[in-house]
């Protein structure tokens, strides 16, 4: 594995890492969903609608059990060293 895929894999599973954190700390992901409801003349009404997604448990944990996989399979080995 050459040193960017080292580099790649650490930086993936970090990410993994976070997410999993993240999901299991929250439990879902907030957004909003805008509406253009009217026009009245120069005027334009929106509005705006906040869900939420849930994140089901498993897959955080399951995204910081990956993450963890990949950051120590990445952290494995020498980033310069070549076999022959």
């Amino acid at each position: 594995m050459g040193s960017n895929a080292h580099v790649l894999a650490r930086i993936a599973g970090i990410v993994m890492i976070l997410i999993g954190i993240l999901g299991l700390a929250w439990g879902e992901i907030p957004y909003a969903v805008h509406h253009h409801s009217a026009e009245l003349g120069p005027f334009e009404v929106h509005t705006s609608e906040r869900k939420s997604l849930p994140v089901p448990t498993v897959v955080a944990v399951t995204a910081l059990v990956a993450g963890t996989v990949t950051l120590a399979l990445g952290l494995g080995g020498s980033p310069g060293r070549t076999s022959t």
